[in-house]
């Protein structure tokens, strides 16, 4: 069984040659991609899992004017309260934000990823 990470973009992306831009970590044209490179392979459905995580990657960004996919990064957001980890926050304290800063997501449709930014650079 080969369980496939959900994950696909993050801060350590700054160290490969993606470089510090910021992606979506569940991007649907390069899951598609993924799933390709399987089928072409003749790797049976039935040998993979894709699990569904409650959490986002978030991001410091480069530029707080410019808060667009593909736009650089610094680093990772400040530490999530329930993560205790910069760069990740989950489902809970992403719903929290979005409330406490009344904050309309934006829909990235080409890549079905929903985002938003906050506190000016986050």
């Amino acid at each position: 069984m080969l369980n496939l990470l959900h994950s696909l973009h993050g801060v350590w992306d700054r160290d490969n040659p993606i470089g510090s831009h910021i992606y979506g970590h569940t991007n649907l044209i390069e899951m598609s991609l993924a799933f390709d490179l399987f089928w072409r392979n003749d790797v049976p459905a039935s040998k993979l899992n894709m699990g569904l995580g409650f959490y986002g990657r978030a991001f410091q960004l480069a530029d707080p004017s410019y808060s667009k996919p593909r736009c650089l990064f610094k680093g990772g957001a400040t530490e999530g309260a329930y993560s205790g980890e910069s760069g990740i926050l989950s489902y809970g304290k992403i719903m929290e934000t979005i409330a406490t800063n009344d904050i309309k997501p934006i829909h990235d449709k080409e890549a079905s990823v929903k985002y938003i930014t906050w506190n000016s650079d986050q």
